[in-house]
């Protein structure tokens, strides 16, 4: 003779279940949909903030002889404001090397938004953050820094809903190491 499931296993299954099955469906439809864009631009080889090494002197100083060069210099120049604690000079910089920097050049536009987001982060701004790490996972969807930062603003603006999206597609994409 069967017998039914209690209602304290009921309320066990859906506290536990529920979540672990929204988790899953975002992580498959995360991976599918970043699958089909990575068809059509190249995917990020290297998730560090420095993918191409460059001189350290600031733009004035180094006469750019490409965009680039002058996109990736201004950069530069952000990350040692950056590191010094000058989130808003910082922020203009990498600004200024996102309207410098062409747009083949999609896993350097990656960087300079996931740089953004960092010192936006600092500066507690963390909706322009948001928009700064959405703009790079556009670029390059498989950017786990990026993908990890805006779990983490996620939770700080308390939309842990998308918190949880991010975190689970993070893991997926490390393979749960």
């Amino acid at each position: 003779m069967p017998t039914a499931i209690s209602n304290e296993a009921w309320k066990k299954i859906i506290l536990f279940g529920t979540p672990a099955l929204i988790a899953g469906l975002a992580g498959i439809y995360y991976l599918y949909s970043s699958s089909k864009s990575t068809r059509s631009k190249r995917t990020r080889t290297d998730t560090s903030d420095e993918l191409l090494v460059r001189k350290e002197c600031p733009v004035t100083e180094v006469p750019a002889q490409t965009p680039l060069d002058a996109a990736v210099a201004l950069k530069n120049r952000g990350n040692k404001n950056f590191k010094v604690g000058r989130y808003e000079k910082a922020v203009e910089c990498y600004t200024e090397a996102l309207e410098q920097c062409p747009p083949s050049a999609i896993n350097e536009r990656a960087t300079f938004h996931q740089n953004r987001a960092a010192a936006r982060e600092n500066l507690h701004q963390y909706e322009k953050a948001i928009e700064d790490c959405t703009a790079a996972l556009e670029l390059s969807p498989k950017y786990l820094k990026a993908l990890n930062r805006r779990s983490h603003l996620y939770e700080k603006v308390e939309d842990l809903q998308k918190c949880l999206l991010d975190a689970t597609a993070a893991c997926m994409l490390e393979r749960f190491q």
